[in-house]
């Protein structure tokens, strides 16, 4: 998928539910928001909204930080109860395919959250910013 591995290597202590696609997409159980801060809403669809985000980086013991904190992404946090059962399964196959995926004109994927919040569950979707 031509993810950037050093992205998903970088968050250290997270709990992983599991890596995919070979440790390039990871996916998480811990909400989105504890890595990551809402900079503006971008969109919204009718079962989804689309965030520009920047990844929260705690500061190195010499209190540097990696380029990555300065890096934005798109973040689509789609609201599973506004998911039709029948859609279900296409957004499944949906979010499988862009772990698979690695071209230039395809957005890249880095990460995947699986949350309850405010008793919704939600799947968010780390993505690759195009401006």
């Amino acid at each position: 998928m031509g993810c950037n591995q050093s992205t998903a290597a970088s968050v250290a202590g997270k709990k992983k539910r599991h890596n995919l696609a070979n440790n390039m997409i990871v996916e998480f159980s811990e909400d989105v928001k504890d890595s990551y801060t809402i900079i503006k809403q971008i969109g919204e669809g009718s079962i989804s909204n689309i965030y520009l985000v920047k990844r929260k980086i705690d500061a190195g013991e010499n209190g540097e930080t990696t380029h990555l904190a300065n890096t934005l992404y798109a973040l689509k946090e789609i609201d599973m109860e506004l998911v039709k059962p029948g859609f279900l399964d296409e957004m499944r196959n949906e979010i499988r395919l862009m772990k698979l995926i690695d071209h230039p004109n395809v957005l890249k994927c880095y990460e995947v959250y699986d949350t309850k919040r405010d008793g919704h569950e939600k799947i968010s979707i780390v993505m690759e910013y195009c401006s």
